[in-house]
């Protein structure tokens, strides 16, 4: 019960795409607005090297760790401080974030985020994100999914772009 055959067409899927990639290429042709305040939500080890860029670019930019993963194993390094700081050093994470020691339907997360008035936020969490997560930023807030939304959507999203024929992408 969480996937669905997309009905439609590969072609319908390309033509999507190559929509999109128009609008990623306009984009990219307009100047940088670096006045947003940006928040990175997930494990410090995805955004070492995002955060960094886009301070380069003059954001201002926050990072937040939940530490809650649908694996037991991966939720139980999230919550073993040894386990975790060593993580951290082996990964050579050297930067500062704020771990919300929340369960993440918490709505203490929306009070904490709210507080730093964030404009756009990305998440790379493993769990379906409730309002609590999403409606503190201003702008909004990217997901990450790898594959073509909103024709594969569910866990196991390779899997299923492979399966029905579709481009992998994000």
């Amino acid at each position: 019960n969480y996937h669905i055959f997309p009905l439609c067409k590969k072609d319908e899927v390309d033509n999507y795409i190559m929509n999109t990639h128009e609008k990623i290429d306009k984009a990219r042709k307009k100047k940088t607005d670096s006045s947003a305040k940006i928040g990175l939500l997930g494990s410090p080890t995805f955004f070492k090297t995002i955060r960094s860029k886009l301070i380069s670019k003059g954001f201002r930019v926050k990072c937040y760790f939940i530490p809650y993963h649908p694996s037991k194993i991966v939720n139980f390094l999230f919550n073993n401080k040894i386990g975790f700081n060593l993580f951290l050093i082996l990964k050579r994470i050297d930067f500062k974030f704020f771990k919300l020691n929340y369960k993440y339907k918490d709505p203490k997360i929306k009070e904490f985020l709210e507080k730093d008035k964030l404009d756009i936020g990305f998440h790379k969490l493993g769990f379906i994100l409730k309002r609590n997560i999403i409606d503190p930023f201003k702008i909004g807030l990217i997901n990450d999914h790898w594959a073509i939304l909103p024709f594969v959507k569910g866990r196991s999203t390779i899997e299923y772009s492979l399966l029905f024929g579709f481009p992998i992408g994000a």
